[in-house]
């Protein structure tokens, strides 16, 4: 998978392909003066979970600022994580293990 990837762009679309296949809703917030500022890249729900995923590329890392947020999200019940693209099969394996999990319960 990540042999084709060259952006975070790629890293995104990659994200997005992850998210509809497992069934979770999200929206990207829109960045920029009109938008909040270190708010994750995608706001995700599925089974009243809220999650937030940063995307990055190469060494790139979240920012002070993205940190701080991811931070807040945490602290009010969220999962908030960082994904770049050797790190998208982290992210395949906590939305199966989150649908694993939610799916016993119903």
């Amino acid at each position: 998978m990540t042999s084709t990837l060259s952006s975070e762009a790629d890293v995104k679309r990659e994200i997005k392909k992850l998210l509809k296949t497992w069934g979770w809703f999200y929206f990207m917030p829109q960045a920029g003066q009109f938008g909040a500022s270190g708010i994750p890249d995608f706001i995700c729900c599925k089974f009243g979970l809220m999650l937030a995923i940063e995307a990055k590329f190469g060494y790139n890392k979240p920012t002070d600022l993205q940190q701080e947020r991811m931070k807040e999200i945490r602290a009010a019940g969220g999962i908030a994580i960082w994904i770049n693209e050797n790190r998208l099969i982290q992210l395949e394996l906590l939305l199966a293990t989150l649908d694993r999990k939610y799916n016993e319960v119903a």
